[in-house]
């Protein structure tokens, strides 16, 4: 949980290859199914292939962490779904409540991982409220043969409750044979 706490600069650049900037402007950020800004709250939803996600996100402030993106994965390879967060709404008292679900859809339409409303994040907002937080809800996934190969598609639901603002955040990535 310490990680949704973690100060870092507003820009992250989620996948290495664009190089994207984000800035402090959430209106000027440019609104996909995996990546929304709604009332000034904004979240994105990540597939990547960088195992060593948590050690580029434990960085000091001043360094940002690069991403690269996964769109296809193959049968022993290693993937992590990662959801951001920034700019929660907070109470008179400074406290923000940000809940979550999520949902992992096999091909053939059968639930891999379904985790319904749980806290993302509950609690005192430090920092700035525009820095970029990580969500607790961290998903790894290895592809095994016995996996269901196609299309398999990641549903994440952030409701900031002060704000009372929902975003529905959609990515897919292809479990393809070698």
């Amino acid at each position: 949980m310490k990680n949704c706490y973690v100060l870092m600069l507003i820009f992250l650049c989620l996948n290495a290859h664009t190089e994207e900037y984000l800035g402090r402007d959430m209106s000027s950020w440019p609104q996909t199914e995996a990546r929304k800004v709604k009332n000034d709250f904004a979240a994105w939803l990540l597939v990547t292939p960088n195992m060593d996600w948590q050690e580029k996100w434990d960085t000091p402030p001043d360094t940002v962490p690069y991403y690269d993106e996964a769109k296809e994965v193959q049968v022993g390879d290693q993937l992590v779904v990662l959801t951001f967060f920034a700019n929660p709404g907070v109470d008179e008292s400074g406290h923000a409540v940000v809940r979550c679900s999520l949902k992992v859809t096999r091909p053939d339409g059968t639930l891999s991982v379904p985790k319904q409303d749980f806290d993302c994040m509950n609690g005192a907002l430090r920092g700035e409220p525009r820095n970029i937080r990580l969500s607790p809800a961290v998903i790894q996934f290895t592809a095994e043969p016995r996996d269901v190969k196609g299309i398999w598609t990641v549903d994440v639901i952030l409701e900031d409750t002060i704000r009372e603002v929902t975003l529905d955040l959609t990515t897919t990535y292809e479990l393809v044979s070698r």
